[in-house]
């Protein structure tokens, strides 16, 4: 039965790239402007879904022994439950990352996307919701996304309306079902950029292990997180990590907790913020995930990498 299933379904689910289109992406990556002979390869996302790009590395791997240089570009690096088998990570001669760990092929340097600190006005309470599940995940993408959608439901039933009339929440384009919470709060698109919310943030929260939780830490903007299914996603390395955010008020197994902690420290957030069990956790978070780029010119830094 299952090999059934796999025979009817793998020639719409291979890419076309890897059948009847590879003469074509071939043909497509010689006819572009890239260097013939580099010796040298450096990219942060172009391994993801760019097929031209792609086989031309490929070309440039196998018959001119080009180097094949990867910087990270988001979060869960290193965490994940699958992070030991990203492509990005197998697949190049040296990874180079945001934070310092112990595998093999990492040039650890720092966070090289937040570059500067930002003067808040510290008005909002920012919810920032994870788009819909990707359609390569293995999970029930209705479910799992209103899974999603339900937690932040039940974080603002939790708030006193002193804190629900400064809640702001910001969508992926891609996320639907939320009318129950249009019809009561802000909400915003794509077209308000995340560091300009952020601008304007007292306490951000995230229902999902998101980019922007690290970016908030070297930011230092108060966050907190929860997310279904907590540790679920994380490898056995990462889990003690994770268990100091939970241990220092950061993350929460239940939006109801995470709203009386929000409701606890809305009139004096920095003051917990900037406790030392608090502050030390997230010295320790960042040091391995996400070191602060202030005052570090990336640019010569990364040329004196490569």
């Amino acid at each position: 039965f299952v090999e059934k299933i796999i025979r009817k379904s793998l020639q719409t689910s291979l890419p076309v790239s890897c059948i009847e289109g590879f003469s074509h992406v071939l043909e497509a990556s010689k006819s572009m402007n890239f260097p013939k002979k580099p010796k040298k390869i450096y990219t942060c996302k172009n391994f993801d879904q760019d097929e031209v790009f792609k086989m031309h590395v490929a070309e440039c791997v196998s018959k001119n022994n080009s180097k094949y240089y990867i910087g990270q570009h988001g979060n869960n690096y290193f965490t994940k439950l699958d992070s030991n088998y990203s492509v990005e990570y197998k697949t190049c001669d040296h990874f180079i990352s945001w934070g310092k760990n112990n595998f093999k092929k990492t040039i650890p340097v720092y966070n090289f996307t937040i570059i500067k600190p930002i003067i808040r006005e510290k008005k909002f309470l920012s919810i920032v919701c994870r788009a819909e599940r990707n359609n390569y995940e293995p999970v029930s993408r209705k479910t799992e996304t209103q899974s999603d959608i339900n937690l932040v439901k039940i974080l603002t039933d939790h708030l006193p309306k002193i804190v629900q009339q400064k809640v702001v929440i910001k969508l992926k384009d891609n996320l639907t079902n939320m009318s129950g919470l249009k019809k009561k709060f802000l909400i915003l698109d794509n077209s308000v950029s995340f560091m300009d919310l952020m601008k304007k943030t007292r306490i951000a929260f995230f229902n999902y292990d998101s980019t922007g939780f690290l970016e908030n830490l070297n930011l230092d903007i108060p966050t907190i997180a929860c997310w279904p299914d907590l540790f679920g996603h994380l490898n056995s390395k990462a889990l003690v990590d994770y268990k100091k955010l939970l241990d220092s008020r950061i993350i929460f197994r239940s939006p109801i907790d995470a709203a009386k902690h929000i409701s606890n420290n809305w009139q004096n957030v920095d003051e917990w913020w900037s406790s030392k069990e608090v502050k030390s956790t997230v010295n320790f978070f960042k040091s391995k995930y996400s070191k602060d780029s202030f005052n570090n010119n990336f640019v010569n830094k990364l040329s004196n990498i490569l």
